[in-house]
């Protein structure tokens, strides 16, 4: 197991992780960036989204499935 130091985990480095978490966001397909803009940044619940957005709410459900596992890939695992 790879060891963690402790100046990994600096101002700065968190600053460009989430800098380069959003961008990442920014960058997903239009309905998978929408959704997950919804859920996570505004914190709306998926029945409002679907509701709001005129579409199932397993469509809701896949699309932030699908975004968040673009993010796990772009990104690595946030732990």
């Amino acid at each position: 197991m790879e060891e963690v130091h402790a100046s990994e985990f600096t101002p700065m480095k968190r600053r460009v992780d989430w800098l380069q978490f959003h961008c990442t966001v920014d960058n997903l397909p239009e309905l998978q960036r929408e959704i997950f803009h919804k859920c996570w940044y505004d914190e709306m619940k998926k029945s409002e989204i679907a509701e709001q957005l005129g579409v199932s709410i397993r469509t809701v459900q896949r699309n932030y499935r699908l975004a968040c596992e673009r993010l796990i890939c772009a990104l690595g695992d946030f732990n």
